[in-house]
């Protein structure tokens, strides 16, 4: 019959010392005074935790290899769960997210490099067309640098910002990740 000290009992349990002497105040872990000093049968603690574990669903104790005894409350492995579970649907929302807005960005690009080359055929013809005196055609050219301009002027802002958010998700999917992995890991300690 080995006897545990209070602090023995609550690094078992995984508890606050203040919590087991609140348990032995209300009667749930019965207790021995030796000189004053409040001791706890081994036996009682292993009855404690079973009756915990059988008959109240808000607790759930699990032994460790080397002894100890998580003591965790079904709210909080319910909380870490919900947690998880919310950290995993955020991360996929931020992954359709940054996909989505891979697709605008290329989408984007393209129309940026097709005006680009618009307008650098257009110079390269009005150049041409003016080289060999010809007027006619300066004015289709001009009109064509004009709109190719114009479309750039639109549509490189836009990619930018674009650029910018792109960056912006993927530094909060980084974070959201390592948050999910925080908590799969407490999820983990606290089962195995």
């Amino acid at each position: 019959m080995k006897l545990l000290k209070v602090q023995e009992v609550a690094e078992r349990l995984r508890l606050n010392e203040q919590t087991v002497y609140r348990y032995i105040r209300d009667g749930e872990i019965n207790y021995t005074k030796i000189k004053g000093s409040v001791r706890v049968k081994e036996s009682e603690l292993e009855r404690f935790i079973n009756d915990n574990s059988k008959t109240n669903n808000k607790t759930e104790p699990m032994k460790q290899e080397d002894g100890q005894v998580y003591f965790l409350n079904k709210e909080t492995i319910n909380h870490k769960n919900q947690k998880v579970t919310e950290l995993k649907s955020k991360k996929k929302n931020l992954e359709n997210e940054i996909k989505s807005l891979k697709n605008e960005i290329n989408k984007l690009g393209k129309k940026v490099k097709e005006n680009i080359r618009r307008k650098s055929r257009a110079e390269k013809w009005l150049k041409q067309v003016q080289n060999n005196n010809r007027q006619g055609n300066t004015k289709n050219y001009k009109h064509q640098i004009k709109t190719a301009e114009n479309i750039l002027n639109n549509k490189q802002p836009e990619l930018e910002k674009k650029q910018d958010k792109l960056e912006k998700l993927k530094g909060q999917l980084v974070d959201v990740k390592n948050e999910l992995q925080k908590y799969v890991k407490l999820k983990v300690k606290s089962i195995i």
